[in-house]
């Protein structure tokens, strides 16, 4: 069945500048330049980069649960946990990061 890319619906995609600008909010620190422009070589990064996602909304009927900021700011939280905390288990911090996400699940499927 080859692979399969699970990812937020088009309404959800946001550009590559203002997603680096989330994950910098969201870790607290940091900054960005587009170096592109200085480099002056037509060399750039895409402004959208997007999975395509057809095979799991189609076959799996699948759909993404968290908004983009929720998203980001998951991922973001698991990395400095990651980097940050030496006493904490990251497999209990997995299962609690899933747990949370099931909550959301069974109060989105509520609502």
């Amino acid at each position: 069945m080859g692979a399969w890319n699970f990812g937020p619906n088009d309404k959800s995609c946001i550009p590559v500048n203002e997603m680096v600008k989330k994950i910098i909010d969201n870790w607290g620190s940091g900054k960005w330049r587009d170096v592109s422009v200085e480099l002056n070589d037509n060399k750039h990064e895409t402004n959208l980069l997007k999975l395509n996602c057809d095979k799991a909304h189609s076959l799996l009927k699948w759909q993404d649960i968290l908004d983009i900021d929720s998203a980001i700011k998951m991922a973001v939280d698991w990395y400095k946990t990651f980097y940050r905390s030496d006493a904490l288990d990251m497999y209990d911090y997995c299962v609690a990061q899933i747990k949370e996400y099931m909550r959301i699940v069974r109060e989105r499927s509520e609502a």
